[in-house]
Parts: C-alpha cells; sequence; structure tokens
C-alpha cells in the first residue's frame, strides 16, 4: 500500500511539473500571438509597413509622455497660460504660443529632433531635455508613462479638453485638437 501512494505522489509531482511547463508555454504563445495580432493591427490601421507604423506610434507616446509628466497632466501654469507643452524656452524666458495645438506642435518638433539624434534611448533624450537637473526618479516616472502611452497609442490619460483624435491620412496621422 505504501508504495502505490509514493507512486501516486511521484506522478502527481510529475504531472504538476508538467502543468507547470505546459502553462509556461502557454504564457509564451500567447504572447508571440498578441504581438502577430498587434502587428496585423497596425497593418490594418495604418496602411503601411509595420516599421513605419510603430515608429509613428512610438513617437506619438513619446510626446503624449512627455507632455503628460511636463504638463502635470495638463494641469501646469505653463500649459495653462502659455499653452508651452514641455517647459520650452525661447532665450531665457518660457516660449508662449498662440494655442494649445501651437504649443503641442512644438515640443513634436523639438522630440523629433531628439529621436534623430539618440533613436528612442529615453535615457539619452531625458538627458538632452531637462539637463543635469532631472534624475534616475524622472527617468523612471518617464519610461513607465511611456510604456502606458505605447499601450495604448500615445492618446492614454487625456482630459476632455485635451483630447487628440488620431484617424490615418496619407503622410501620416492627424490630430484634430478638441476644447
Amino acid at each position: 500500500m505504501e508504495f502505490r501512494v509514493s507512486g501516486l505522489r511521484n506522478e502527481l509531482e510529475a504531472t504538476r511539473q508538467e502543468n507547470i511547463e505546459l502553462k509556461q508555454e502557454l504564457e509564451l504563445l500567447e504572447k508571440e500571438n498578441n504581438k502577430l495580432n498587434f502587428e496585423k493591427s497596425l497593418e490594418r490601421t495604418c496602411g503601411l509597413e509595420v516599421v513605419e507604423c510603430e515608429n509613428e506610434w512610438k513617437f506619438k507616446a513619446l510626446v503624449s509622455a512627455t507632455w503628460r509628466l511636463e504638463t502635470g497632466n495638463g494641469k501646469s501654469a505653463l500649459w495653462r497660460d502659455y499653452n508651452n507643452a514641455g517647459g520650452i524656452k525661447c532665450g531665457s524666458e518660457y516660449c508662449r504660443y498662440q494655442s494649445k495645438e501651437q504649443g503641442y506642435n512644438a515640443l513634436e518638433t523639438l522630440l523629433k529632433k531628439y529621436v534623430e539624434k539618440y533613436d528612442y534611448d529615453l535615457k539619452s533624450i531625458r538627458k538632452e531635455y531637462c539637463g543635469d537637473h532631472c534624475g534616475i526618479e524622472d527617468l523612471e516616472e518617464f519610461e513607465k508613462i511611456y510604456e502606458e502611452e505605447l499601450k495604448s497609442g500615445g492618446v492614454r490619460n487625456l482630459q476632455r479638453w485635451q483630447i487628440f483624435i488620431y484617424g490615418y491620412r496619407r503622410g501620416g496621422f492627424k490630430r484634430v485638437w478638441l476644447e
């Protein structure tokens, strides 16, 4: 009887181990499936090569994450009063823009230069963007927000008067600013 119980225990342990391995394999397959579905979705949505669309997606996420961090999700005085989307300076003073869209476009223009210089090396981009006064905590918070934005296509967590509508047109994504 004891031999049979011992055999059943060994069989149960082997089954548990096999179950764990199958779960791990299933997780890997699900990740691969999600990646493939995401790429197919990008192809359908963008009508472009996946790489081009993915870069557009990454750029929108970069801009939106920068805007969120720099304006405190649109609550900073610079954003409200100057339409300045990220502490952008004109000489020694902060730039003042006529509209929120103009301020946001200035942020996009600035970040395009950084992406051309550093690709999507977030550490280098943040160092160039805010100099030595931004430490590791800033980078960690920025990376967290950037990942959120990547998952949502760069339009996450915007308030009702800060809504962007993206739709594919020839030449890229078009943003409509609703106030």
